[in-house]
């Protein structure tokens, strides 16, 4: 079965502002999801706003969607250099929701990369459902800009694609590529210790480490970490071992994380 894309457009206008001579390299970002007044009167909720815009004629009203294809919370993220420069994040009991805008400010320079991200609350799960991302080189004060951003569905797990790995260096990745909505696979690492405490690892900041290409079908992938700590399998206190998130991507973002495992020798 064919599986098709929603394609959602975001429309980012920038303001540069002046305050004081301190304030003239603070940029104020509004972010303007861009529906249409009849597809708000037709829809009552940000979601079915944006599906009315996209699919459907102006008599015509949404059906809201289900499981995965759901939106409860838009979270728009301005990062730049790998960090995290402002976020804002806005639901249904939010004005931002009904207005379908929300604003950052951001200092002036560059480059940024702006991430939007619907998420679906699956119980005491969040899932990331639909996502956007696009880079802006550079920011000067006093200037105004329009940053278009094409939303789009992420990686699905058990629906695109399947994954498994060893808990062992060579890391091993077994990989099922199940459809063409997934491009790879980012592994990032992350330093932990075993806290006996939380039955878990804590860990400090995940950093990407390689990324692999989605291939047709299945194919089995060999990763040697040359920085990769092997835990030795008593999982005592305090014990270092290196520990991995495996997450999808496409050209919309990256997905929810499948695998999060840490590495022993043996596999253990």
């Amino acid at each position: 079965m064919k599986k098709t894309t929603l394609h959602m457009t975001i429309i980012a206008v920038m303001t540069f502002f002046f305050i004081s001579c301190s304030s003239s390299d603070v940029a104020r970002v509004t972010i303007n999801l861009g529906i249409p007044s009849q597809a708000k009167t037709y829809a009552p909720s940000l979601f079915d706003r944006i599906v009315a815009l996209i699919s459907l004629s102006s008599n015509a009203q949404a059906d809201q969607p289900s499981g995965q294809l759901s939106v409860d919370r838009i979270t728009i993220t301005a990062t730049s250099g790998g960090s995290e420069v402002a976020s804002v994040f806005f639901s249904n009991t939010d004005p931002e929701w009904v207005t379908g805008a929300a604003t950052l400010e951001i200092p002036a320079g560059g480059p940024y990369t702006f991430i939007v991200v619907g998420q679906y609350f699956n119980g005491q799960t969040v899932n990331r459902t639909y996502g956007g991302i696009e880079t802006l080189e550079s920011i000067s004060g006093g200037q105004e800009m329009m940053l278009s951003i094409n939303m789009g569905l992420l990686p699905v797990y058990n629906s695109d694609f399947y994954l498994s790995t060893s808990g062992s260096n060579p890391l091993l990745l077994d990989l099922f590529t199940q459809s063409t909505n997934i491009e790879g696979y980012i592994v990032y690492r992350a330093q932990g210790t075993w806290s006996a405490g939380i039955n878990d690892w804590i860990t400090g900041s995940f950093s990407k480490i390689v990324t692999f290409d989605a291939a047709p079908l299945s194919t089995t992938v060999t990763y040697n970490d040359p920085e990769g700590i092997s835990d030795d399998c008593t999982q005592t206190e305090g014990d270092p071992a290196s520990v991995y998130k495996i997450v999808p991507f496409n050209s919309f973002g990256e997905g929810d994380t499948v695998e999060h495992v840490a590495i022993g020798n043996g596999g253990c």
